[in-house]
C-alpha cells in the first residue's frame, strides 16, 4: 500500500493546496455574479475537496509508518523559486510539510469542506451568495499558506490574509452597522498583535540572519541556526542587537515574547482577546471556520512550530503558559452568564484556546496540538449545530427563548450532546484525552527558573474546566431540554441535509480521534527510550525533538506516571459541572434559587459575567477615548484651522484682499496709467539725484 501512496511521488503537487483555494476565490470573485447558486457551490466545495485530496495523499504516506512503528518519511518541501531578495535577506517561495503541518492541513481542508457544504444550505437565500464563497475561498487559501510556508515572512503573508478575510467575513453583512463595526473590531484588535509579531521577526533576522523555518536540505535555517552553539549567555556580536548589549538569550527573549504578541492578538488571548466574542456577528459558518479549523489556533500552530526557539526562552515559555491559563478561567466565568447560543461557545473557544496555550507554553507540544486538532472536530459541530438550531428558530438566537428542541430537532440534539460532552472532557471522547492530557503535564512541569507555573496553570486549569462542564450542559438543557419557551421553539424544524451531514460526520470525528491520544496499548506505541507514547506524541515526535532535547524530559513529567489518577481527577470535574448544570436548568432548581441570584452580591457578580468584566468600557476608558479625544484635537487644529483655514481659505482671502488692493491701480483709465508714470518717473530722479 505504501508503494502506492509514496510521499515523493506526492511532493510536487504541494502547491496545489493553497493554490487551489486560491483559484476558486479568483474565479467566484470575478465571474461568480454571473453563475447559477449551484455552479457557485460546485466550484467553492471543488476547491476544497481537491485542495483536501492532495493533503490526503501527503499525509498518508506518513500516516501509515507511524501505525506500523516503521521509520518516518522524509520531510516534504517544494521551492517555487525566490521571491524577493534584499541585500543580506532572500526570501523563497517555498513551502515545507512535516508530519505536524501534514495533519493540520489535513483537518484544515477537511473541516473547511464540510463547512462549505453546510454553507450551501444556510447562505442559500442570501444574495451575495458568490460573495460568500468568494471570501471562504480566499480565507481557506491563506490558512493553507499559513500552515505551509517554510519562511516567516510567507507565514507572515497568510497571517495577515486570514487578518483580511476575517474582517471581510465577519462583517460580510455590512449594511448593518454593528456588524461592520464587529468587523473593523477584528480587524484593528489583531492589528495590534500583529506589531508585536514584526518586532519578532525583525529580531530574529538581525539574530540569526535568517527566517527559514525548517531545514530543508543544506539550507539555513532557524532551526539549526538555534541549536549551532550559541550560548545564551554570550552577548550578541554584530548588527543593531549588539549596541543595546543583549546577551543571545535576552535577545530570543524579546523575539519570542514578540511572537507571543501577535499569537496572542489571533488567538485571542488576554488581552486582546475582545474581537472574537463580537465575531459573532458574521453568519455562521464564518464563526465554525474561524473557531475550529483557521485564523484562532494560528497562534498556536505559530508556537508550536518554533517550539525549537520558544524552548530557549524560558521566561517566555512561563507568560505564555500564564496567560494562557488566565485566558481559560477568565473565559469559563463570562460563559456562565452568556445568553446568545453562538456567543456561548465564541467564549468556550477563548477558554480552550487557553488551554492550548497551557500546552505549548508549558513544554506539552503534542498535547496542545492534539486538542487544537480534536478541538476543531467538536468546536465546528457546535457551531454548526447553534446555526442549526438558528435556522430552525427562524433566527432566534437567545436561548432563554428556547427549550424542548430534543423532540423537534433529533439530529442536532444528539451531535450537539456529542459535541458538548467532547469540550467537556468526558470519556470516552477525544476532548478527555487531549484537554486532560494537558493538566496532567503541567501538573508535573517544573520549568527551569519558573517551577511554580506548571503547578498554578494545573489549578487554574481545572477550575476552567469544572467551569466549561457547567456553562456547555447549561446551554445544552436550556436549548434542548424541557419544554419551548417561545413560539420560534416550539415551531422548529430539523434542516436538510446539507446540514445534518457534516453535523454527523464532525460528531463522529470528535468520538474515533480519541485513538490518537490513548496512551495504552493496543492503541500506544513504544518509543526509542523504551517509554510508551500515544500515537499522536510519536506521530509528531520529530517536529518537537528539538525542542524536546532543549526541556529536561525528566524534569517535565513526559512519562504517563499518575494518568489514572489524573484522568479520575478529570472526570470528577466534569460529571461535578454537568451534574449541577442538569440540576439547576434541567431540574428546575434555578427556578427555586432565583430570590438568592436577586441578591446584591450575585446580582453584581451576574453582571460583571453577563458584562464581561466590564473590559470593553476599560479599553473605551483608557485607550479608545483618549485617542478619539486626540484625533478630534488634531482635526480640529491641523484640518480645520491649519489647513482649511490658514491653507485654503486663508490663501484665498489672502488672494482676494490683494486683488481687491490691486483693483484701484488696474481700472483701464489711461489718462490715470500715464499720470502714474509720470509721477513714479519723478519720484525715480528724485531718489538717485
Amino acid at each position: 500500500m505504501t508503494h502506492f501512496l509514496d510521499a515523493r511521488d506526492v511532493e510536487p503537487w504541494l502547491f496545489l493546496i493553497p493554490l487551489l483555494p486560491f483559484v476558486g476565490a479568483a474565479i467566484l470573485g470575478l465571474l461568480g455574479r454571473f453563475m447559477s447558486r449551484q455552479s457557485v457551490a460546485l466550484i467553492a466545495c471543488g476547491a476544497i475537496f481537491g485542495a483536501f485530496a492532495v493533503a490526503l495523499l501527503a499525509l498518508l504516506p506518513m500516516a501509515l509508518p507511524v501505525l506500523s512503528e516503521g521509520r518516518p518519511p522524509r520531510l516534504l518541501s517544494q521551492e517555487l523559486g525566490t521571491w524577493f531578495a534584499s541585500g543580506a535577506l532572500t526570501i523563497k517561495a517555498s513551502l515545507v510539510m512535516d508530519r505536524l503541518s501534514a495533519v493540520l492541513v489535513a483537518m484544515i481542508t477537511g473541516v473547511s469542506l464540510l463547512i462549505h457544504i453546510y454553507s450551501t444550505e444556510y447562505m442559500r437565500e442570501d444574495r451575495s451568495f458568490a460573495r460568500f464563497f468568494a471570501y471562504l475561498n480566499l480565507f481557506v487559501g491563506f490558512m493553507l499558506t499559513l500552515v505551509l510556508a517554510n519562511n516567516l515572512v510567507l507565514l507572515f503573508v497568510g497571517w495577515e490574509g486570514v487578518g483580511l478575510c476575517s474582517y471581510l467575513l465577519i462583517g460580510f453583512w455590512f449594511e448593518d452597522d454593528a456588524k461592520a463595526s464587529a468587523g473593523r473590531k477584528a480587524f484593528i484588535v489583531n492589528r495590534i498583535g500583529d506589531v508585536g509579531m514584526l518586532i519578532g521577526l525583525f529580531t530574529l533576522f538581525a539574530l540569526f540572519g535568517s527566517l527559514d523555518m525548517l531545514s530543508v536540505g543544506d539550507g539555513a535555517a532557524l532551526q539549526t541556526l538555534a541549536t549551532a552553539g550559541y550560548s545564551l549567555d554570550a552577548l550578541v556580536p554584530g548588527g543593531p542587537l549588539a549596541s543595546l548589549g543583549l546577551t543571545y538569550g535576552q535577545a530570543l527573549t524579546v523575539a519570542t515574547l514578540a511572537l507571543f504578541v501577535g499569537a496572542t492578538g489571533k488567538s485571542a488571548q488576554l488581552p486582546l482577546f475582545v474581537w472574537l466574542p463580537d465575531a459573532m456577528a458574521g453568519p455562521t459558518p464564518v464563526s465554525a471556520l474561524i473557531h475550529a479549523a483557521t485564523m484562532v489556533t494560528a497562534g498556536v500552530y505559530l508556537i508550536a512550530r518554533l517550539s525549537f526557539l520558544f524552548a530557549l526562552a524560558p521566561a517566555t515559555m512561563a507568560v505564555v503558559t500564564l496567560v494562557g491559563a488566565a485566558t481559560a478561567l477568565f473565559a469559563a466565568l463570562v460563559g456562565f452568564a452568556q445568553n446568545d447560543i453562538k456567543k456561548v461557545l465564541a467564549w468556550s473557544t477563548i477558554s480552550q484556546l487557553g488551554f492550548m496555550m497551557i500546552g505549548v507554553g508549558i513544554g506539552a507540544y503534542w498535547q496542545g496540538t492534539f486538542h487544537l486538532l480534536t478541538h476543531a472536530f467538536f468546536k465546528a459541530c457546535l457551531f454548526l449545530g447553534a446555526g442549526a438550531v438558528i435556522m430552525g428558530c427562524h433566527h432566534e438566537q437567545d436561548i432563554r427563548k428556547m427549550g424542548g428542541l430534543w423532540r423537534r430537532m433529533p439530529s442536532t440534539a444528539i451531535t450537539f450532546l456529542i459535541g458538548c460532552m467532547a469540550i467537556t472532557g468526558l470519556a470516552p471522547l477525544s476532548g478527555f484525552f487531549s484537554k486532560d492530557a494537558i493538566l496532567h503535564y503541567a501538573h508535573g512541569a517544573h520549568l527551569q527558573g519558573f517551577e511554580w507555573v506548571g503547578p498554578t496553570a494545573y489549578w487554574l486549569g481545572s477550575l476552567a474546566a469544572l467551569g466549561t462542564a457547567f456553562y456547555m450542559f447549561r446551554l445544552f438543557f436550556l436549548v434542548f431540554a424541557g419544554k419551548a419557551r417561545s413560539d420560534h421553539a416550539a415551531h422548529a424544524h430539523e434542516c436538510g441535509p446539507a446540514v445534518t451531514f457534516p453535523l454527523w460526520t464532525l460528531a463522529i470525528l470528535s468520538v474515533v480521534a480519541l485513538f490518537w491520544g490513548l496512551p495504552w496499548r493496543p492503541f500506544a506505541l513504544t518509543a526509542p527510550t523504551g517509554e510508551l507514547e500515544a500515537l499522536f506524541q510519536n506521530f509528531t515526535r520529530g517536529a518537537f525533538a528539538l525542542a524536546r532535547r532543549t526541556l529536561d524530559v525528566g524534569q517535565h513529567g513526559e512519562a504517563h506516571g499518575g494518568l489514572l489518577a489524573a484522568m479520575g481527577v478529570a472526570l470528577l470535574l466534569a460529571w461535578v459541572g454537568g451534574a449541577a448544570a442538569a440540576l439547576l436548568y434541567w431540574k428546575g432548581l434555578i427556578a427555586k434559587l432565583a430570590p438568592l441570584f436577586e441578591r446584591a452580591p450575585m446580582k453584581q457578580l451576574r453582571a460583571l459575567a453577563e458584562n464581561r468584566f466590564y473590559v470593553d468600557e476599560l479599553y473605551a476608558f483608557l485607550i479608545v477615548r483618549p485617542f478619539k479625544a486626540l484625533a478630534f484635537m488634531l482635526w480640529r487644529i491641523v484640518d480645520t484651522f491649519v489647513i482649511d483655514r490658514l491653507l485654503i481659505q486663508g490663501s484665498a482671502r489672502l488672494t482676494g484682499w490683494a486683488g481687491a488692493a490691486l483693483r484701484y491701480l488696474q481700472n483701464g483709465d489711461v489718462q490715470r496709467y500715464a499720470a502714474a508714470m509720470v509721477l513714479g518717473a519723478v519720484l525715480l530722479l528724485w531718489v538717485l539725484t
